[in-house]
């Protein structure tokens, strides 16, 4: 038997590439419709990560999904700080707890000294409300007093428009 008339019997040999993909899109198409369309949930189905399977959702085209949605980012409205009005007995660990979980203050020398000063309450500036709260509640265990404060930003003037 040649090749024309094996092809004329029997059609075209399915290769292992083709039945892969065929495999791989079938599987995807199954997982959406079980999760509605629903990318992350189809991706928790099959075992993969949502990145994945939202790659491997593109090399087959005609698969739909949800429509993609726009995060939104909240914009700043405060900044917090943690005030420290007693340092406790060991300032040298509060300084090396300050100088890891705050951004912008890793200088230990400085902060122990900044510590130690006469000043009655010392600020420090933190990126987030839960670092101030955080920050409040590990000195509490170095016996040290402080509180979180959250001011409001200023609202920024317009620009006036040039003519």
């Amino acid at each position: 038997m040649n090749n024309k008339e094996f092809h004329k019997r029997l059609g075209n040999p399915p290769s292992f590439q083709n039945a892969k993909k065929s495999f791989e899109r079938d599987l995807l198409e199954t997982a959406l419709k079980k999760a509605n369309n629903y990318p992350s949930r189809a991706a928790k189905l099959v075992g993969l990560k949502h990145q994945t399977f939202i790659r491997r959702m593109a090399k087959h085209p005609g698969l739909t999904r949800t429509p993609v949605k726009k995060r939104r980012r909240t914009l700043a409205t405060e900044d917090h700080y943690i005030v420290i009005t007693k340092v406790g007995p060991n300032p040298l660990n509060v300084a090396k707890l300050l100088s890891q979980q705050i951004p912008n203050q890793t200088n230990q020398e400085q902060l122990f000294k900044k510590l130690t000063s006469s000043e009655s309450e010392i600020v420090f500036k933190t990126p987030t409300k839960g670092r101030a709260q955080h920050l409040c509640k590990l000195l509490k265990k170095h016996k040290a007093a402080a509180h979180p404060e959250s001011v409001p930003l200023k609202a920024k003037t317009p620009i006036p428009a040039r003519h």
